[in-house]
Parts: C-alpha cells; sequence; structure tokens
C-alpha cells in the first residue's frame, strides 16, 4: 500500500499537484489500523524507493526492525 501511493504521489506531483495526499495517510490509517508501521517504513522503504539503497537491505532493515520490536 505505501509503495503504490508514494508512486502515484510522485506522478500526482510531477503532474504539477503538488496538495496530493496518500488515502492511507489522510485517512490516517497509520494512525490507527497500521499504527507503528509508518516511522519504519518510512526510515528503511523510503530510501529503497529513492534510490538510495537496494531492496534486499531494505527488506532486511524491515524485518529487523519488526522483528526486535515482538521480542
Amino acid at each position: 500500500m505505501y509503495t503504490s501511493e508514494e508512486v502515484v504521489a510522485r506522478i500526482a506531483r510531477s503532474a504539477g499537484d503538488e496538495d496530493f495526499e496518500p488515502s492511507a495517510k489522510r485517512k490516517s490509517l497509520f494512525r490507527t489500523a497500521y499504527q507503528g508501521y509508518l516511522e519504519p517504513i518510512e526510515r528503511h522503504w523510503q530510501p529503497y524507493l529513492d534510490g538510495e539503497t537496494d531492496i534486499s537491505t531494505a527488506m532486511l532493515e524491515l524485518v529487523a526492525e519488526f522483528s526486535a520490536e515482538e521480542d
């Protein structure tokens, strides 16, 4: 969900819609049903989407962070 909404947001911004906000953020899904997911996703997955890291590193970091939270 995060990735598809980020791609749509980038397309909207490139088309001049600077006010576009993904529905998951607009509807506060990351503060309710997915509480605790947004910050790790932004910290580890967003760099992959921005081309700053590879997919393996991003996935490993996400899994490690979510696994650490379960301990």
